[in-house]
């Protein structure tokens, strides 16, 4: 079993190896209008990371390499966001390269 950790929309961390519990964690973007909170995220082991936004957004970096460059993805629905968070909590990144990123911030 794979373990990645998940930050919750109120910032607690947990290690979760069950990424079928991922539709749980995209729910809580939904839960109220608090915007000093915007964002559920997943990271894997080597400091890859991806945060869910409220607004659609989807950030994709990796937060142990300084060099590294944000990419994102805006206008993301929730089921995509989903799939998004699973495929990095399962490991398929080819999946997550395949998408059309932008670098961070968005021009």
């Amino acid at each position: 079993m794979t373990k990645f950790i998940v930050t919750h929309r109120y910032g607690n961390e947990e290690r979760w190896t069950d990424s079928r519990l991922i539709p749980q964690l995209v729910g809580e973007l939904d839960d109220s209008e608090d915007v000093e909170h915007p964002c559920v995220a997943v990271a894997d082991e080597s400091g890859l990371a991806l945060s869910a936004y409220v607004d659609g957004q989807v950030i994709y970096e990796n937060v142990e390499d300084d060099e590294s460059i944000p990419r994102c993805l805006v206008g993301i629905t929730r089921r995509d966001q989903i799939r998004l968070l699973t495929a990095l909590a399962e490991g398929r990144l080819d999946e997550l390269e395949a998408e059309n990123w932008w670098h961070w911030p968005p021009e």
